[in-house]
């Protein structure tokens, strides 16, 4: 139990050393900055326009038809079982 303990212990500090080695080979070299500055992409990301406001949708706004479930649409054989209830078997029948 002991072993396995420093082994365990071992392997995680000679990984840190490793992961913290690397990101100083990457930070010294530039590769970061190299990387972030070629793509010419926005750095702060996506900004989610739809969340911004303080508008919430009531339930009289739907989505658009053509993203609403068909809930009368057929199954295929292969699925139906996939969408049977979860039911125990009752136990003496």
């Amino acid at each position: 139990m002991i072993r396995k303990l420093l082994f365990t212990a071992a392997a995680v500090f000679i990984g840190k050393k490793l992961m913290d080695a690397q990101k100083r080979n990457n930070t010294a070299s530039g590769a970061d900055a190299n990387r972030a500055s070629s793509s010419g992409a926005d750095q702060s990301g996506h900004k989610p326009t739809d969340l911004m406001s303080d508008h919430h949708p009531g339930p009289g706004e739907r989505a658009p038809e053509a993203f609403r479930p068909n809930p009368t649409a057929p199954v295929a054989p292969e699925d139906r079982d996939s969408m049977r209830p979860a039911t125990m078997p009752l136990d003496g029948t």
